[in-house]
């Protein structure tokens, strides 16, 4: 690896491992418009699949994925003028499913066999109020979403590895923005945030359930950041954003051990950067 790190290991040269991936989508929506208001339903059907050929403990191991996802959305988006600017208001409800299955080719063994599924069903509210005479905007989101997931491996013979989980979550979001002039704005944003581990977030190696396998909690984030944007000219642009997030269970892979894991408190902060520069109409470099 230090060689050469895009360097195949060894034994999968000599197995000639393997991975071929399908994935088709169909999507559907239906769009309204009146005046000032939109409504409009989104839809739509994924499917993936890939096998592939790998090594585990030195031998070849050939497995199947296959799955699928669901997903059905209704929203309304509202604007309202006023005397002293204007309301906009969108809201809306969510319907997700994912399925997988992870199965081994023989003749390895059908004890790892596995099957998962998860569903979400949710609810939302954004709002954006403008003050035109003083530039200011006022910004509120709220979101609850319910999420239930299951994990089974087929044949096994314990039920320490099955998971049947539900969890309910909230967000919010709170932002001011402001436009001191022409070629300046600031603005600060409050949020709390969530996470649901996907069914994907429940890895394995090879379809081995890992034996440190345990509910995934949700992933909840507290966060803060204050920004400022300055336009330069009409082809260059530039702005700078600080941001601090407290987060609780955070979803993180273990590549030594193969699976996902819920990590201590974990507390971040920092600083971006950002200019853009339009060469032409239609290419900005970033």
């Amino acid at each position: 690896f230090i060689v050469n790190p895009r360097a195949a290991q060894l034994r999968s040269e000599i197995n000639n491992t393997w991975i071929k991936s399908r994935i088709e989508k169909y999507s559907k929506f239906f769009e309204y418009e009146d005046d000032q208001t939109i409504f409009r339903i989104d839809a739509y059907h994924r499917t993936r699949s890939y096998d592939f050929l790998a090594v585990s403990a030195g031998n070849p191991s050939q497995s199947k994925y296959s799955g699928g996802n669901d997903y059905f959305s209704p929203t309304l988006r509202k604007k309202m003028p006023f005397s002293f600017g204007s309301l906009s208001v969108i809201g809306g409800y969510e319907v997700t499913s994912w399925s997988q299955s992870r199965l081994a080719v023989p003749p390895a063994s059908n004890s790892y066999d596995e099957r998962l599924s998860a569903s979400g069903n949710s609810y939302y509210l954004k709002s954006d109020l403008d003050f035109d005479s003083i530039g200011t905007r006022l910004t509120l989101g709220v979101r609850t979403e319910r999420n239930d997931s299951y994990y089974n491996p087929i044949n096994s013979t314990t039920n320490f590895y099955r998971v049947d989980s539900q969890y309910r979550k909230n967000a919010w979001e709170f932002g001011i923005s402001k436009v001191v002039n022409s070629n300046n704005s600031v603005y600060v944003r409050l949020a709390q945030s969530y996470r649901f581990a996907s069914i994907d977030d429940y890895s394995s190696i090879l379809a081995f359930p890992s034996p440190k396998l345990n509910p995934l909690l949700p992933q909840f984030s507290h966060d803060a950041e204050a920004g400022w944007k300055y336009r330069l000219s009409d082809r260059t642009r530039f702005s700078i954003r600080f941001y601090q997030s407290f987060l609780n269970n955070e979803l993180i892979y273990d590549p030594v051990n193969y699976f996902n894991f819920n990590a201590d408190p974990t507390k971040r902060r920092g600083v971006d950067l950002s200019l853009s520069q339009s060469l032409t109409s239609t290419v900005n470099l970033l």
